[in-house]
């Protein structure tokens, strides 16, 4: 599950499908498409595609279903220091490594894979929000308007959700 869509190749949109976190949380997938995930492998990192990643912009990170990477025929391997992913012939792809008791890769800087064609990163007011850390829309797009930021451009062709950002409202409330 992902709340990037820009990330997302053969995108479709879905019935939205409503979906309970482990910590009580719940929000919608609206979408699925398929994406590439950087896995950290020693000093370098390998691609792994992963097809049917849901779409849920009210998440605020990127979740990796086990479930969705074994299906794509990779093997997981999980140990004290991390979980190894393991490619259909057995061969290591990566190791995701285990910080405060979570499998987790940080992911570098989201624009790098944009300036290697110069093109700008095309996104919504909403998904600038939750790119720029949950600033408030207003700030992360008179950022991107006052030429602060570069690589990114504003798609307001769509209308803003009128709802809060669900993350953005948990957070006031504790």
């Amino acid at each position: 599950m992902t709340p990037s869509h820009h990330r997302l190749t053969n995108f479709q949109p879905i019935q939205p499908q409503g979906i309970l976190a482990a910590d009580k949380k719940y929000f919608e997938a609206i979408g699925k498409g398929d994406m590439f995930v950087q896995v950290p492998n020693g000093d370098k990192s390998k691609k792994m595609y992963v097809k049917d990643v849901l779409y849920a912009p009210n998440l605020s990170v990127t979740l990796l279903l086990i479930a969705r990477i074994t299906q794509a025929g990779y093997m997981l391997h999980f140990k004290q220091q991390g979980c190894q992913i393991l490619n259909s012939k057995n061969r290591q792809m990566g190791t995701i490594p285990i910080t405060n008791g979570l499998y987790g890769i940080r992911v570098k800087i989201l624009l790098q894979a944009n300036t290697i064609t110069k093109d700008p990163l095309t996104v919504t007011p909403d998904e600038l929000h939750r790119l720029m850390g949950h600033i408030s829309t207003d700030a992360a797009t008179k950022l991107v308007k006052d030429h602060l930021v570069d690589g990114i451009e504003l798609d307001e062709s769509q209308d803003t959700p009128k709802e809060m950002c669900k993350s953005c409202l948990h957070s006031r409330m504790t």
